[in-house]
């Protein structure tokens, strides 16, 4: 769906687009700049508001839990 992904920076699928439930840009922790998990961070071009974080390629359950876990999600 190409017009779903107009306003996003995809260049490979899959590609993640991580935002807070809250609405708010995912910023990573330094822990995990430090796992190895490689992160962009895009700002608006008028304001250089960080607008959201991308995660390109593939990831395994065990990375994204991590990203869960950072984002203060309980997991069960």
């Amino acid at each position: 769906n190409t017009s779903a992904a107009n306003d996003f920076p995809v260049q490979v699928i899959p590609t993640q687009v991580i935002i807070n439930a809250d609405g708010t840009p995912y910023v990573p922790s330094e822990s995990m700049e430090e796992s190895g998990i490689k992160f962009s961070m895009y700002t608006y071009k008028d304001t250089g508001e960080h607008a959201f974080t991308t995660h390109q390629g593939g990831m395994t359950e065990e990375q994204m839990r991590a990203i869960l876990t950072d984002m203060g999600v309980a997991s069960e």
